[in-house]
């Protein structure tokens, strides 16, 4: 009868093992899923702020192109050509001396 008893006690405390082990693995499998959800969200996040900084910046240098260009124009003679001027873009470049510039890498401005 001791016997039976003995064992009744060692199944049980096994039972209590697993049961706690079955516990710990679902509580991390809980967190571990919470934790993805936020990273996944901050990913999302973060690489919706970079397209929307990418846009920015080609909208900009978009608008500094066409004012750029616009400044070019031969038939706009009060925006005269003067000296040190940045030309950002060459590829539009119109000079009355100068042939529209096609390729970058022949590019070399009159100075």
């Amino acid at each position: 009868m001791q016997d039976l008893k003995d064992k009744s006690l060692k199944q049980g405390s096994a039972l209590l093992v697993v049961l706690g082990f079955l516990t710990f693995i679902t509580i991390s499998a809980v967190a571990f899923a919470i934790y993805m959800r936020v990273e996944r969200q901050a990913t999302s996040n973060y690489r919706h702020s970079i397209a929307a900084r990418h846009l920015l910046e080609t909208a900009l240098f978009r608008a500094m192109d066409e004012i750029d260009g616009e400044l070019r124009l031969e038939s706009v003679s009060r925006f005269p050509d003067w000296p040190g001027r940045v030309r950002a873009s060459p590829a539009v470049y119109v000079n009355s001396t100068d042939p529209v510039v096609r390729d970058r890498s022949n590019y070399r401005p009159n100075s």
